[in-house]
């Protein structure tokens, strides 16, 4: 089949081009999700914030970041805690 004939195809099955085309963008998020998760699953911390930082946004914008890192370094430790405000925001 020449370039000509696989180009003509593609255009008759756009959807499809496209349905394959979101299916790898998905499976390429979850796959850095779970590479990011694996590298730092041995750091204690709250669940939701290992695979996101909508944890983070959750609690910046609701005006008590501070108290939650205080909460988060009782119960998990200060370490932890100063690694992951070093890496993510730069503290």
């Amino acid at each position: 089949m020449s370039l000509a004939g696989v180009m003509s195809q593609l255009a008759r099955n756009w959807s499809s081009v496209v349905i394959i085309v979101l299916g790898l963008l998905v499976l390429t998020s979850v796959g850095q999700r779970i590479r990011g998760w694996y590298r730092l699953r041995h750091f204690k911390g709250p669940f939701p914030a290992a695979f996101s930082r909508f944890w983070l946004l959750r609690h910046s914008l609701g005006g008590r970041l501070q108290w939650d890192f205080a909460d988060v370094t009782d119960k998990y430790g200060m370490s932890d805690v100063d690694i992951y405000c070093f890496i993510f925001t730069k503290c």
